[in-house]
C-alpha cells in the first residue's frame, strides 16, 4: 500500500475543509491500493482512484482520468503529494490542452 500514511495524516485537514465548507464538493484523487481507506472517509463526496501497478498502469490511468477531472469543474486544488507533484503535473496538461493558436490563452 502507497500513501495510506498520507491519507491518514491528511484526513484532519479533509475534516477541517468539510467542517469550513460544508457544501463543498470535496474529492480524493489517490492511488487505487487506498480504496479501503479513502472509501471510509465521510467527509469525502467521493475518491477517484489511480492504477498504480507500474508507471504505464499509473501514467495511462492519470491521463485517462484528466479529461473527466477538468469536466468536473473544480475551482480549487489541494496537493498533499509531496513526491509525485500531481496537481502540478495535471495543470500543465491543461495548460497545453487549452493553448491557444497565436499565444492567447
Amino acid at each position: 500500500m502507497h500513501g495510506i500514511g498520507n491519507i491518514v495524516m491528511i484526513l484532519p485537514a479533509i475534516r477541517a475543509l468539510r467542517r469550513k465548507f460544508p457544501d463543498a464538493r470535496i474529492d480524493l484523487l489517490t492511488l487505487s491500493s487506498n480504496k479501503g481507506i479513502a472509501s471510509a472517509i465521510t467527509e469525502l463526496n467521493s475518491a477517484i482512484y489511480l492504477d498504480e501497478r507500474t508507471i504505464a498502469t499509473f501514467l495511462a490511468s492519470l491521463i485517462a482520468k484528466l479529461p473527466s477531472l477538468r469536466a468536473a469543474g473544480y475551482d480549487t486544488a489541494v496537493d498533499f503529494e509531496q513526491f509525485m507533484e500531481a496537481v502540478r503535473m495535471m495543470g500543465f496538461y491543461w495548460l497545453l490542452l487549452n493553448k491557444q493558436p497565436g499565444g492567447a490563452d
